[in-house]
C-alpha cells in the first residue's frame, strides 16, 4: 500500500457505516430526553391537581368548622354526660 492510498478520502459506504451507530446513539439519547422531560410533565402536573385539590379541601373544613362553631354559639352549650355502656 502506497502513502496515497492511506491518504484518500473515505468513500461514502465507509463514511455511513460509522455514522449510524453515532446517529443510533444520538437517537436513543434524544428518545429518552424525551420521555424524561414527558415523565417530569406527568409528576408536575400531578402535584398541581394534588395541591389543588388540598387547598379546596382545606377550605372546605374551614367552612365546616365555621359552621359548628355558629351552630354552638347559637344553642346553649350544656356538657352532656357520656352514657355507660
Amino acid at each position: 500500500m502506497s502513502q496515497n492510498e492511506n491518504d484518500k478520502p473515505q468513500t461514502p459506504d465507509a463514511a455511513a457505516a460509522s455514522e449510524p451507530k453515532g446517529s443510533i446513539a444520538d437517537a436513543v439519547f434524544d428518545i429518552g430526553l424525551g420521555w424524561a422531560a414527558y415523565g417530569l410533565d406527568a409528576g408536575k402536573n400531578a402535584l398541581e391537581l394534588s395541591a389543588s385539590t388540598l387547598i379546596r379541601t382545606a377550605g372546605l373544613l374551614a367552612r365546616v368548622r365555621d359552621e359548628l362553631a355558629q351552630k354552638s354559639d347559637a344553642t346553649p352549650s350544656e356538657p352532656s354526660e357520656p352514657k355507660a355502656a
